[in-house]
Parts: structure tokens; sequence; C-alpha cells
């Protein structure tokens, strides 16, 4: 399995975090030094339209991690999806704005 850098990029109502965008900035310099698989996850509900922005990027994967539970923040809530995610792809290194 190669090494990847996971950014969990924030969003809300369908927007995209500026800070999330440094945050990707920042991974893609991290990714090209070491030569690590950059991948992205968008948390939330209704996530289509970052996750459609993130695709324009240079990243090699765009999660959507979505469920109509996440569509208001909550910390609970964020921290249970983003658990579970991180243990089933296991990334080297994750990246939160």
């Amino acid at each position: 399995m190669a090494d990847t850098l996971l950014v969990v990029v924030e969003q809300r109502e369908g927007k995209l975090n500026r800070v999330s965008l440094e945050t990707l900035t920042a991974a893609q310099a991290i990714a090209a030094e070491t030569g690590w698989s950059l991948e992205a996850a968008v948390v939330g509900g209704n996530i289509d339209p970052v996750a459609q922005e993130i695709a324009k990027i240079k990243v090699a994967n765009v999660y959507a991690v979505e469920s109509s539970q996440l569509e208001r923040y909550t910390a609970d809530g964020y921290v249970a999806a983003l658990k579970q995610f991180i243990a089933s792809k296991q990334p080297k290194l994750v990246l939160m704005p």
C-alpha cells in the first residue's frame, strides 16, 4: 500500500472553507516532497458541490463522508464519522484546517 496523505476538508452549507484550500496547498507540497499520494475527505451532508470543487485540484481521490446525520455540525457526529473513515483508509498523515 502506498503512503497516503489525507486532508479533511471543512465546508459549511456546501461552501468550501478557505483555510481548507490553504491546507490542500500545503499538503500538495508535502506530497510532492515525500512522494505520497494526496487524498481529500469532505464531511457533512449535501457535499457534492464541495467534493466536485476539490476534485479539480491535484488530488488522487476525493472521498465524500456523507450522511444526513452530519448535515448539522456536532463534534460527536464528526469525530465518529472521521474515526471510522480514517481507520478504514489508514493514511500515513492526516491534515485538518
